[in-house]
């Protein structure tokens, strides 16, 4: 059985419509034109931002790879593609728990490819019988690609008796019934370096270096977050004249189910 990755606050149960998608050009505070998908119902919208582009064509070459997708491969394909140009973009998580799009409003009638990962991921143990007589209890994370079952291990420690090792396996797994799979992992990896197989200071911060992104952090990807970043100051001359702000015009084709 997969872990539950997030409590989502979602209602979407409570709606009995359908959405309706489209995708918007438009552009931000500085006139920079944007490209966005939009989810609508008879409630609310919610807006993903897909793309920051240099001219307007470029916003329309997108737009129209996007809706060209969904007249010829469905709604699925299109949001698919919506997706990775938002992962692109900045604006949706790759590793997000929640594989979701849009988090808002009824239901989505498409899985994108994060919902996809998360559903063959798992994280388990394992324990494995020494020639000298112990017990390896192993962290593991499962997943599947191209129909394939695929594994990565990690070493947590060697135990006298198989007990043992069923008890501290026991433990781990507590943990994420009471405060979720981050907790349980973070544990994992302070059991895990302890134990010298994991490095503390080692450059790639992640757990597990295979298969879908994991969708927890680690301490040190949360130590790595939370350091300033110092952007150069670049001087700018003075504007001679200055311009009355234009109006926002929002270009938009709809995609109704």
């Amino acid at each position: 059985m997969n872990p539950t990755f997030t409590n989502s606050n979602r209602t979407d149960s409570t709606y009995s419509e359908k959405p309706m998608y489209h995708f918007e050009q438009s552009f931000d505070e500085d006139f920079t034109p944007i490209l966005e998908a939009v989810k609508s119902w008879s409630g609310g919208e919610q807006k993903l931002r897909l793309g920051t582009y240099n001219s307007i064509s470029a916003v329309h070459q997108d737009m129209h790879d996007l809706v060209e997708l969904r007249g010829t491969e469905g709604l699925e394909a299109s949001m698919q593609l919506a997706e990775y140009l938002a992962v692109s973009e900045g604006s949706l998580d790759y590793a997000r728990p929640d594989g979701r799009m849009f988090t808002d409003g009824p239901p989505d009638p498409f899985v994108t490819d994060r919902e996809q990962e998360l559903a063959s991921l798992n994280y388990t143990y394992d324990i494995v019988p020494h020639s000298g007589g112990t017990f390896e209890l192993q962290s593991q994370k499962t997943w599947e690609m191209d129909g394939k079952p695929k594994i990565e291990s990690i070493a947590l420690g060697e135990y006298d008796t198989i007990s043992d090792a069923n008890r501290e396996q026991g433990i781990l797994l507590s943990i994420r019934a009471v405060d979720g799979l981050e907790t349980e992992m973070n544990i994992v990896e302070k059991i895990a370096i302890e134990n010298g197989s994991l490095a503390a200071n080692r450059e790639d911060p992640r757990l597990f270096r295979q298969g879908p992104a994991d969708p927890f952090k680690t301490r040190i990807q949360r130590e790595l977050a939370l350091e300033p970043t110092v952007q150069p100051v670049a001087m700018q001359p003075e504007p001679e004249l200055q311009q009355e702000p234009q109006p926002i015009i929002a270009v938009s084709i709809d995609m109704d189910m």
